[in-house]
């Protein structure tokens, strides 16, 4: 989840999926094909093996929610945009333990469809390697005239490449959404996913007053510890990202404060 909702547009593509209404604004098109050009490769039919594997993998991940949603009373529907996308509940249960279990849907999805991204890799009968197996590795690469590697916090992993550069691609951006973007998701900034959570869970420990406050000085804290990191790394577009959630969350702890005479 990401900022707020966007008004309808002319050029919006709207469609059903699971009886979920889903609407993609245009601007969403162009932040992620803007994102697969700034990306390692300046091939065309990279660029747009992104954009497929980005609009499905955020699609996945809002309807993870947006099943939850409805489990709980909500009437959903999804609103792809910009940077990311929105899952509204409408209706959802508001007690914590439900908005908790709406917010961890979302990547858990993701998640989930990385395993079967892989488990499709594994159908094909191409073996999965480590990064350190060179001999296994040297296999592969003769055996399919190629390798393509995905990254797991715990090391980076090898598959023999398809016969079409593009669908080694299309998995290769999948896997990388879905696990790292996940990852990133449930990082303690609202209104990220980990955001959302930390706040339910500070409102529960405490006051609301505090725990909105409390959640507010977290999100800032990490998202300007993120921002600089990725500014360290060269990841120019992540650390505008969580910079600008940096200064959302600055601008919107001032704005609490004032509103209840600066306490």
């Amino acid at each position: 989840m990401l900022f707020g909702n966007i008004a309808p547009s002319p050029y919006d593509l709207q469609f059903s999926l699971l009886g979920v209404p889903i609407r993609v604004h245009p601007s969403f098109w162009v932040i992620t094909l803007l994102m697969g050009v700034m990306g390692s490769s300046s091939a065309p039919a990279d660029a747009v093996m992104w954009v497929v594997a980005v609009f499905v993998s955020i699609v996945v991940h809002e309807m993870g929610h947006a099943i939850v949603q409805r489990r709980f009373g909500g009437k959903p529907h999804v609103v792809l945009y910009s940077f990311g996308g929105l899952a509204f509940g409408n209706g959802a249960d508001e007690a914590p333990s439900k908005q908790i279990l709406i917010s961890l849907a979302g990547p858990a999805a993701g998640f989930l469809l990385a395993m079967l991204t892989v488990a499709a890799i594994a159908a094909t009968g191409r073996a999965i390697v480590p990064h350190a197996d060179q001999t296994q590795f040297n296999a592969i690469v003769q055996q399919y005239r190629g390798a393509q590697g995905f990254t797991l916090p715990w090391g980076t992993y090898w598959f023999g490449a398809f016969s079409s550069p593009q669908l080694s691609r299309l998995v290769h951006d999948l896997l990388y959404v879905n696990i790292w973007w996940g990852i990133l998701n449930l990082m303690p900034v609202y209104p990220l996913d980990g955001g959302q959570i930390a706040r339910q869970l500070l409102l529960y420990a405490r006051s609301p007053s505090w725990g909105v406050q409390a959640s507010l000085k977290l999100s800032i804290g990490v998202a300007a510890a993120l921002a600089l990191w990725f500014f360290m790394s060269g990841a120019q577009f992540a650390a505008v990202l969580f910079g600008m959630l940096g200064y959302s969350n600055y601008q919107t702890l001032g704005a609490y404060r004032n509103s209840r005479g600066g306490g």
